[in-house]
């Protein structure tokens, strides 16, 4: 028996009988949340509809914080434990005992080297099953980390080619049909991918976020942007673009004009074309340094809209704090994304169906990392 719950103003499921255990073991279905499956006559709150029957495979849960050992899932598939070092969660055979803590192949050498230095290992952070979450913005900010490109890539290689029909399709479609959209002719493309590509991506990180915090997914959930945060999703995909493309037009304009002076005769600008040319050079250098400031600085906005419910301006800010402590990483895990897209394009255009899907992902776990605890706005 598959469920549904409400959460965040957001239909989410179908869940399978033991990922809806879970989510009321870790506190995300509570008392007065909407649920339904096949055979209520309407949504409920889970009170009146408790007890519910066991899952066939009984699953021990993550336990609370302060407890030391998170113990193995005995459910098989669906069932995930946490890493103590990065927090993401992972099939206990992707996991190792080491100290008392459960850890993943990446956060291994790490965590070996703490307890060889004899320093306490890592609390780990607080997030639960299910995206449970406690922080809030000011001590998300207030917590520095580091990013290590390769080390996200590799992740997102491994958590998209452990269900590859259902997680790497899935964003291979979203990148098809955001590609389709933009081929529409007279226009009509452009429009479309202005309003879509937002819910598009949201809709994606969602999905990614979904089946990293220990739920079941399924392909038409990489939709999930087209739901009631489709037009702040619009929003945090168009206000970051149009805002860091602004400081690039006036640098355009003047090296265009210089241009046309340049090689139009009898044009009105042909007398200072080598000036403009000059000044629209330097202008879009400059304009194109702060473009590319603000665009880095915004990139965890969508997500933050997607995921925690955030306003659009809100979770720019958000963004734009969390990213000014480590600019140059940031910036950097965007280059790294952009080559990989581009090998993927070299590899006869059909590597980039591998590339872009891996890259949402990586850039999603990394989102993941530094705002997977942090409290949702409740509106």
């Amino acid at each position: 028996m598959n469920w549904y719950h409400a959460q965040d103003g957001q239909q989410i499921g179908p869940v399978s009988e033991a990922d809806f255990a879970r989510l009321v073991a870790t506190g995300v279905v509570r008392d007065d949340t909407l649920v339904w499956h096949e055979g209520m006559s309407g949504w409920q709150p889970y009170s009146s509809v408790r007890p519910v029957p066991p899952p066939s495979n009984p699953v021990h849960f993550p336990p609370a914080q302060d407890s030391p050992t998170p113990p193995v899932a005995e459910a098989g598939a669906g069932a995930f434990v946490p890493c103590a070092g990065c927090g993401g969660w992972f099939p206990p055979e992707d996991t190792l005992e080491m100290g008392g803590q459960r850890v993943c192949a990446n956060c291994k050498p790490a965590h070996l080297q703490r307890l060889l230095e004899g320093a306490a290992p890592p609390p780990g952070p607080t997030r639960t099953a299910g995206g449970g979450t406690t922080a809030t913005a000011a001590e998300i900010m207030a917590r520095d980390y580091q990013i290590d490109p390769g080390e996200r890539i590799s992740e997102a290689w491994t958590f998209l080619f452990r269900e590859p029909g259902v997680l790497l399709f899935g964003g291979i479609l979203v990148f098809l049909v955001i590609m389709a959209v933009g081929m529409i002719p007279f226009g009509v493309g452009a429009i479309l991918s202005l309003l879509l590509t937002g819910p598009m991506r949201g809709g994606l990180v969602l999905f990614y976020l979904r089946r990293q915090r220990g739920e079941t997914v399924q392909l038409g959930d990489s939709f999930g942007g087209f739901g009631p945060r489709f037009w702040p999703l619009v929003g945090a995909h168009l206000s970051p673009t149009i805002l860091s493309s602004l400081p690039w037009m006036p640098g355009g304009a003047l090296l265009g004009l210089g241009l046309i002076g340049q090689f139009s005769p009898g044009s009105p600008f042909q007398g200072a074309a080598t000036s403009l040319i000059v000044a629209g050079s330097a202008a879009l250098l400059i304009g194109g340094g702060v473009g590319v400031w603000l665009g880095v600085s915004w990139i965890y906005a969508l997500p933050l809209v997607a995921d925690k419910g955030y306003g659009i301006w809100e979770a720019m800010n958000l963004s734009r704090q969390v990213v000014k402590r480590h600019f140059w990483q940031n910036l950097w895990l965007g280059i790294v994304f952009m080559l990989v897209t581009t090998a993927g394009s070299l590899a006869c255009c059909v590597g980039v169906l591998v590339a872009i899907p891996v890259t949402a992902a990586a850039g999603t776990l990394q989102y993941e990392r530094l705002f997977g605890d942090l409290a949702p706005v409740r509106r």
